[in-house]
């Protein structure tokens, strides 16, 4: 009588990795602009706090100077962008890099001021696909708005809906 070898099979078959290899890439195919949306209002959330913390220093620096432009220890307009960046007012975060940068939009007056974040770097990849909620304004005012450009293309605040959808989001 013969005897009958019992081969035991160890491992996958190709048809089987296939298989295992086409649900994880469709999987990460729904997930993964799932991922970027969150991640950009993450970044935008960020921003938006960024914004309404220099604001803040703005106001607080009004009613010591008694004036957007300048701070209490000058007599001549000092507050720009570079004020900004010595009091680490352009940073969304601690760290890099940057989504955003806070700057100035326009020059900062005695009694009006208007705050911007500007996407910077990878994000700044997103404004084409996200549009105007990659430019976000707040003024002296409180105005949550957004920057664009008008038809012959000047830059300029828009106070609408869309800005309003943004600062929402």
């Amino acid at each position: 009588m013969k005897k009958r070898q019992i081969i035991i099979q160890r491992g996958f078959s190709l048809i089987e990795l296939l298989i295992a290899m086409a649900i994880v890439g469709i999987l990460g195919a729904v997930a993964y602009p799932s991922y970027t949306r969150w991640v950009s209002q993450g970044e935008r959330a960020e921003a938006r706090v960024a914004l309404q913390r220099a604001a803040l220093w703005m106001e607080t620096n009004r009613a010591a100077s008694l004036a957007y432009n300048r701070t209490p220890d000058s007599a001549t307009p000092n507050v720009n962008n570079a004020l900004l960046t010595s009091l680490g007012l352009n940073r969304v975060r601690d760290s890099n890099p940057q989504p955003f940068s806070i700057t100035f939009f326009g020059t900062v007056g005695q009694n009006a001021y208007t705050l911007q974040a500007i996407a910077a770097g990878t994000v700044a990849a997103g404004i084409a696909e996200h549009g105007a909620c990659y430019q976000l304004t707040i003024d002296h005012l409180g105005r949550k708005g957004r920057r664009g450009t008008t038809g012959g293309g000047v830059a300029t605040v828009f106070y609408d809906s869309a800005a309003t959808a943004c600062w929402a989001r």
